[in-house]
């Protein structure tokens, strides 16, 4: 990212509050659509003066979450009470209203919340959302991109697995960075024409600059390079199957999942760097760079800015 944020604050600071929410990260879908929800909760819990703790053990991406890639930012939990009862609500059946009260609604000094209490609420959230809390003054994106940059800290053996990533390609100074998502994303969203996405490039005063595809279908690279063969592409060197699809994902040994995570981490970190990005705002890795680049030079193809989806 060029320009960085424009607001800051110290997270560890404002995460205080009465309540606590208890968020599962990774209860059923892949690493950026559980971290961006997250962003989420923890704007909510900023907002309604709660504070935001963590449960992500057994994920689905990794069988320790979190802590497997990041450094930690606030409290974990390991009571496996979560993995039954902290979920998104479409994951788990509430229990009918009596026992729902006996678990969570008991008059107490202190309510522990989860995620499956907040979920509707943060999915309403809007992009043109404004935050105002005595700490910070801004939109949901300068907000957003504040907390990522508090807590987007690898720990030290994953950092070292991206820097041999990234030192395997030459990175030039100035390029753009486009992602196109194929795989099982068709279930939520049409998947975008290549054509498309050049054809963005090509509006802009940048289009002379290389492009580094990251894709996680390795076909795309191939149909890229026959079809825009003045194009200079780079990419990272890494065999893929033809789409990432979340079932097939769940199979994998957990030293193969940690393997294509980290993969992705490093191409995510020459996309959170790249002088323009262009993508899909419908693919939660468009709505995370778009929050974590705050830059003007980030576009969707599918719509002018990320939504919840």
């Amino acid at each position: 990212m060029k320009n960085g944020i424009t607001k800051s604050f110290d997270y560890s600071d404002l995460n205080k509050g009465f309540d606590t929410l208890i968020f599962r990260l990774g209860s059923s879908a892949g690493l950026f659509s559980e971290f961006n929800n997250m962003i989420l909760a923890m704007v909510y819990c900023l907002e309604k003066n709660i504070q935001f703790q963590l449960y992500s053990k057994n994920a689905s991406y990794s069988e320790d979450g979190w802590l497997d890639f990041f450094e930690p930012f606030t409290d974990h939990h390991n009571d496996s009470f979560n993995d039954k009862f902290n979920h998104r609500p479409y994951v788990i059946a509430l229990p009918k209203e009596s026992i729902f009260k006996s678990f969570f609604d008991i008059p107490r000094k202190k309510k522990i919340l989860r995620t499956q209490h907040v979920w509707k609420k943060i999915r309403k959230y809007k992009y043109a959302r404004k935050i105002n809390i005595p700490a910070f003054k801004g939109t949901l994106v300068e907000m957003s991109a504040c907390i990522i940059h508090n807590i987007w800290k690898y720990n030290q053996k994953t950092q070292d697995k991206i820097d041999a990533l990234l030192s395997s390609i030459t990175i030039p100074e100035e390029y753009i960075a486009v992602h196109i998502r194929r795989g099982d994303k068709d279930t939520e969203a049409p998947h975008t024409e290549l054509d498309a996405y050049f054809k963005k490039i090509e509006g802009l005063e940048l289009s002379h600059l290389p492009v580094f595809l990251a894709t996680d279908d390795s076909l795309i690279i191939e149909e890229v390079q026959k079809k825009f063969p003045l194009k200079k592409i780079f990419y990272l060197p890494y065999k893929r199957n033809t789409g990432f699809f979340m079932e097939e994902f769940r199979q994998l040994s957990e030293d193969k999942k940690y393997e294509e995570v980290v993969q992705l981490l490093a191409e995510i970190e020459i996309m959170k760097k790249s002088t323009a990005f262009i993508g899909t705002y419908s693919s939660n890795i468009g709505m995370f760079l778009s929050m974590a680049r705050q830059d003007e030079m980030t576009f969707g193809i599918d719509y002018a800015h990320w939504k919840v989806i």
